[in-house]
């Protein structure tokens, strides 16, 4: 089932990198690839708020305990991520692997690919 890991090739660059899915470094490399996309620059330029995500745990496949990670997003721009809880605008929850699935949705728009 899920597996916490995430990679990908950077194109730019050309260089792979492999994140842990939900970790602060999975987080802060979405906040980057996200700033610097014009078009999701353009299309979310009036949203503003605070988000904590909570990816459920899932014993039986890896996940021990919940991961809590959260970030803010001003005018199309995210601001700050981070882990743990703390007051936000929304609660986004569902289980670990649910969360998997919804990543791979957008893994061609991040070129990154969810390993299972």
């Amino acid at each position: 089932m899920p597996n916490s890991t995430s990679k990908g090739l950077d194109t730019s660059r050309g260089r792979l990198w492999l994140l842990k899915f939900g970790s602060l470094e999975y987080m802060n490399e979405v906040m980057k690839r996200t700033n610097a996309d014009a078009e999701y620059e353009r299309l979310s330029k009036e949203e503003t708020g605070s988000f904590t995500m909570l990816l459920g745990a899932e014993p039986a496949n890896g996940i021990p305990k919940p991961i809590v990670v959260g970030y803010r997003e001003e005018k199309g721009k995210i601001l700050e991520v981070w882990e743990g809880e703390r007051q936000t605008d929304f609660v986004l929850s569902g289980p670990y692997g649910v969360w998997v699935d919804i990543s791979a949705i957008f893994s061609g728009y991040f070129r990154v690919q969810i390993q299972r």
